[in-house]
């Protein structure tokens, strides 16, 4: 029973990827149930929990932890940047939170 849950976490692992994550991240504004009603601080609450969530992999979390230490006119850029890198362009949720 042992080898068959770590099995299936070495499984989950694997199957994470950078893209994917970056998918996930760029996208957490639908994917985390902001609706238009939300005030700047609910959907700041949704988003937060849902790339805690959601996000498996070391590149994806590096950036996350990195943001806010980000002047605001930086962030949009370290997003956008990070994404593309991992072939995840636009990035929705970057365009969204620091329109240009």
């Amino acid at each position: 029973m042992r080898f068959a849950s770590a099995a299936a976490l070495l499984l989950a692992a694997a199957c994470a990827s950078p893209k994917g994550d970056f998918e996930r991240f760029c996208g957490a504004h639908e994917n985390a149930g902001v609706v238009a009603g939300d005030t700047p601080g609910d959907q700041a609450v949704k988003i937060s929990k849902y790339l805690a969530d959601n996000l498996k992999t070391p590149e994806a979390k590096q950036v996350l932890e990195k943001l806010p230490t980000l002047q605001p006119n930086e962030k949009r850029q370290a997003l956008s940047d990070a994404a593309a890198k991992y072939g995840v362009s636009p990035c929705r949720l970057a365009d969204v939170t620091w329109p240009p």
